[in-house]
């Protein structure tokens, strides 16, 4: 988990940091967030959840990735350039959209994250 947070993070996207295993990527356009997952599937082979209102407020829509132990480097080498070359086909923003209130916000550090267990043994 923590090693796609940083990959992620290290190319500029728009991580959101949690202290979950859960990561959310924001996109912050509707259409847009479906058109990336659709392309993520069909040219890369990989399914990518959108999220979109009303589950989050509009402006705000993002992918959920799930990281798991089984995921090793080089698939997450291959998402993260499949996931740059899909924000620079669709001319998708790397800033979190102002619109977004972060609730982790003052209970995460990215520079000090809580690392699971699957992070400790690698």
């Amino acid at each position: 988990v923590l090693k796609l947070k940083n990959k992620l993070t290290d190319v500029g996207l728009p991580v959101i940091w949690s202290n979950s295993h859960i990561i959310p990527l924001m996109v912050g356009d509707a259409r847009k967030c479906k058109i990336a997952s659709d392309i993520l599937l069909e040219k890369y082979k990989i399914y990518v959840q959108p999220i979109n209102y009303p589950t989050v407020p509009k402006g705000t829509e993002r992918f959920r990735l799930t990281p798991s132990p089984l995921h090793n480097d080089e698939m997450i080498e291959y998402l993260v350039n499949a996931l740059l070359n899909v924000w620079n086909e669709l001319e998708l923003s790397k800033k979190i959209p102002d619109i977004y209130d972060d609730p982790n916000k003052d209970q995460i550090d990215p520079q000090n994250p809580i690392l699971t267990r699957f992070d400790v043994s690698n």
